[in-house]
């Protein structure tokens, strides 16, 4: 998929300075630019550019959690990194110490699940570590699904 934005302005004095100042992704573009780029185009053009890439970068900014979820009584320092547009893109990091340098570390990433929907999933989420019983059952659960799909004998 290609995006264009194309546009033909007349900009009048302080006008790339009036746009930069209400943006909201310019002026972070605007930091993040080498200083041999800022040097060769000079502070207006490069504010003039980054104001004008707006329109199309917003559905590319992540939104970004960091705070502690709890699982099972557990508590995680969560990473959640979510483009919501047009389907929801997200990557997760979970980390909690455990015992000395043993971590436990839950990651992964979800494609079509509302940013706020893969939170409560995370939060729902069971640990089975050292659960003998609780393994048995998920593969006794599993086990009679996989008959379900499977094709009638002939």
């Amino acid at each position: 998929m290609h995006s264009y934005h194309l546009t033909y302005d007349v900009d009048l004095p302080g006008g790339v300075e009036m746009r930069f100042n209400v943006d909201a992704i310019a002026p972070k573009l605007f930091a993040g630019l080498p200083p041999e780029v800022r040097t060769a185009l000079g502070d207006e053009r490069c504010k003039l550019h980054c104001t004008r890439v707006h329109s199309m970068l917003w559905r590319y900014v992540p939104d970004l959690l960091r705070r502690p979820l709890t699982i099972e009584g557990n508590v995680f320092a969560a990473e959640l990194l979510a483009w919501p547009r047009p389907r929801t893109l997200c990557a997760f990091q979970l980390e909690r110490d455990v015992m000395g340098p043993i971590r436990s570390v839950i990651s992964g990433s979800a494609y079509g699940v509302a940013f706020e929907r893969l939170v409560e999933i995370l939060q729902a989420l069971v640990i089975i570590n050292h659960r003998g019983e609780l393994l048995a059952q998920y593969q006794t659960d599993l086990d009679e699904q996989r008959r379900r799909l499977q094709p009638p004998s002939q």
